[in-house]
């Protein structure tokens, strides 16, 4: 069924958001890759796991307690949370191609750019393509309950990376943290409006 006006309204505009919300992230990555180097790349796709699961545990800390012992905000969390997600995709596909050593830093700036951006975009085109199935749903959630959805995922990629969940293509671990990458987008669009309404 051809798709209305309205709703290719909005999928333009979530795309659009999108676009707004992981510019920021790729220029994080970008400068973390002028300072550092590309020195994730020694990284398992566990340990990414693992980063993942202490930002959103961080951001429940907050969401939930309401304290903050750290100076990261909770809008950097998810920032941080969308690149780690880009990261272990990247990480998995050079796992399968046995170019992960703990000794070496084996991909070069430009590759790993290249690597960021075919992901990133590769999330984008999921996001167009699923996002009518629920519409604008989750403009009606805050931060804790997008937060939650992360959660859940990284608790099934854990199952995965620990073999208690048999996904032998692949497929289940790679929307998981495409979806991850894209409730946290959505997190920082609601963030957003949030802050906005304050200041009006």
């Amino acid at each position: 069924m051809k798709p209305t006006t309205d709703q290719i309204k909005m999928v333009e505009a979530i795309i659009s958001e999108f676009d707004a919300a992981t510019k920021k992230c790729q220029e994080l990555f970008e400068k973390k890759m002028r300072d550092y180097d590309a020195a994730w790349a020694i990284l398992r796709t566990t340990s990414l796991t693992d980063q993942i699961k202490i930002k959103s545990e961080r951001i429940k800390s907050v969401t939930t307690i309401g304290t903050q012992k750290i100076a990261d905000s909770i809008d950097d969390e998810f920032v941080g949370i969308i690149n780690y997600c880009i990261l272990h995709l990247v990480q998995t596909e050079r796992d399968k191609l046995g170019l992960v050593r703990a000794s070496e830093i084996t991909i070069t700036k430009d590759e790993a750019l290249f690597q960021y951006k075919k992901y990133l975009a590769a999330t984008r085109k999921r996001l167009e393509k699923t996002y009518l199935y629920y519409g604008d749903c989750w403009r009606g959630m805050n931060q804790h309950m997008l937060n939650n959805l992360i959660l859940a995922k990284i608790r099934r990629i854990q199952d995965i990376e620990n073999k208690k969940y048999l996904d032998p293509t692949g497929d289940e671990l790679t929307r998981s943290l495409m979806d991850m990458l894209i409730f946290s987008v959505y997190a920082l669009v609601v963030g957003k409006k949030v802050a906005s309404d304050i200041y009006d």
